[in-house]
């Protein structure tokens, strides 16, 4: 049964990375910067709405083994985030202040949701890079299930990264990108502060 499950489960992650456009089919001979990759799973208990009773799942997602990169030594991975300051001045404004909503949001999958390489290199003027990666023992027959893989041959194909993936070194930088030209954007009109250039204020 607990092979079964774990199946399940790394087919619904395999499904998750497919939704988000992460990787596509390309061929192991020739191919560049391949690292390999890794299940990680857990048991867990939540709390089932339905029966408020206790049940136990597995938990798996899919890591690529960034240590493997060829280019991390010289990669530009900065991601940044807001300073302690900025916590403590926002936390403050709420608690003073009864109208004002303090909002905590978890974005789910969020490195699967970063910009693609192209957009990196687009926005950034570097060159684009390239990135492969081969699936753990096992989960290639379990990708051949999903549409657009059944041809996947794990003897002369590989996967390779649209976006940086779960494990890449540059999988935080994609994301703060990404997340910073939607908060940006001329529907959100949120503008960075001279103090800190990760809290964002919109002027109204």
């Amino acid at each position: 049964y607990a092979v079964f499950c774990l199946k399940k489960k790394i087919r619904e992650e395999l499904l998750i990375w497919v939704k988000y456009k992460c990787f596509e089919i390309a061929l192991l001979q020739g191919a560049w910067n391949v690292m390999t990759s890794r299940f990680v799973s857990k048991w867990k208990w939540i709390m089932d709405d339905a029966s408020q009773t206790l049940i136990r799942i597995i938990r798996t997602r899919m890591c690529i083994r960034g240590f493997q990169d060829w280019e991390a030594e010289g990669l530009e991975t900065y991601a940044g985030t807001a300073q302690r300051l900025s916590h403590r001045v926002l936390c403050s404004e709420a608690a003073c202040q009864p109208e004002m909503v303090l909002a905590s949001v978890d974005i789910d999958k969020a490195f699967l949701q970063g910009m693609t390489y192209a957009e990196m290199a687009q926005l950034t003027g570097d060159p684009e890079r390239t990135v492969h990666f081969k699936l753990p023992p096992g989960a290639a027959a379990i990708l051949r299930t999903l549409p657009g893989f059944e041809s996947f041959d794990e003897t002369k194909h590989c996967l390779r990264c649209v976006k940086p993936g779960t494990g890449t070194k540059d999988a935080p930088r994609a994301f703060s990108m990404k997340l910073a030209s939607v908060t940006r954007n001329e529907t959100c009109r949120m503008v960075p502060t001279m103090m800190d250039k990760e809290l964002e204020v919109r002027h109204t």
